[in-house]
C-alpha cells in the first residue's frame, strides 16, 4: 500500500502498530511523518529510521517538536522536544557536494540526560576535511550500547572493537561534542 494522504499514512500505519514490527522506515519528516516516527520508535523493539533534511543536528529535536506541533498544536513543546531527544539516537548526516553527489559527512548520537534535560549531540565519525580522512571517537553513551545489546547483540561487541580500534588510530580533532539545549525546563540553584 502507498500513501498519498494523511489518511493513507493514518491508515498504514493504525495496521503496522496492529503487527509484530521490528523495525520501521518512515518517509522524510515532514508532519505527520513526524508523529509516526516517533510513535514507531517508542512502540517497536527495533526503533524507527527517517529522512530529515537539516545542516545543524542540534537542532532536529527542536525542529522535529515543532513539526509535531503543527499537526498537534495543543501539546507542550517542551514534552515533545524531551519525546524526541530520547528517541533519536544515531544520526548519519549527508553533505551535497559540488555537481550534487552527496557525501556522508558524519555519524553522531544524540543524547538526552534525564536529571538536567541538556540535549547534546556527541560525533563517533567525521570526515575532516583538513585531515582528508576519517577521524573517530569511542564514546558511545550507555542507553545506546544497551538499546544496540537488546536489538543487535551479535553485533555489539564488534561494533565496540571497530571503533575503539578506529578511535585509537585515527581519533579526532577539536571538539566532538556540541550542548543543543541545556538547562530547558529546570531552575538553576
Amino acid at each position: 500500500m502507498i500513501a498519498r494522504t494523511d489518511a493513507d499514512y493514518e491508515e498504514i500505519f493504525d495496521q503496522v502498530l496492529r503487527s509484530d514490527y521490528h523495525f520501521c522506515v518512515v518517509s522524510e519528516l515532514r508532519s505527520l511523518e513526524a508523529e509516526i516516527y516517533l510513535l514507531s520508535s517508542e512502540r517497536g523493539e527495533g526503533g524507527s529510521m527517517t529522512t530529515y533534511h537539516t545542516d545543524q543536528v542540534r537542532n532536529m529535536p527542536g525542529q522535529i517538536a515543532r513539526l509535531i506541533l503543527q499537526r498537534y498544536p495543543s501539546r507542550s513543546y517542551e514534552e515533545e522536544l524531551i519525546r524526541v531527544a530520547e528517541n533519536l539516537d544515531i544520526v548519519f548526516v549527508m553533505r551535497e557536494l559540488p555537481g550534487g553527489a552527496k557525501r556522508l559527512d558524519k555519524i553522531c548520537e544524540i543524547r538526552l540526560d534525564p536529571m538536567t534535560l541538556e540535549v547534546s549531540v556527541h560525533d563517533l565519525a567525521r570526515w575532516e576535511t583538513e585531515a582528508g580522512e576519517w577521524r573517530y571517537q569511542n564514546s558511545l553513551s550507555q542507553r545506546t550500547l544497551e538499546k544496540l545489546r537488546r536489538t543487535a547483540p551479535d553485533y555489539v561487541d564488534v561494533l565496540l572493537k571497530s571503533l575503539q580500534k578506529l578511535a585509537s588510530i585515527k581519533p579526532m580533532t577539536g571538539d566532538h561534542v556540541e550542548v543543543a539545549l541545556s538547562h530547558m525546563g529546570s531552575s538553576k540553584e
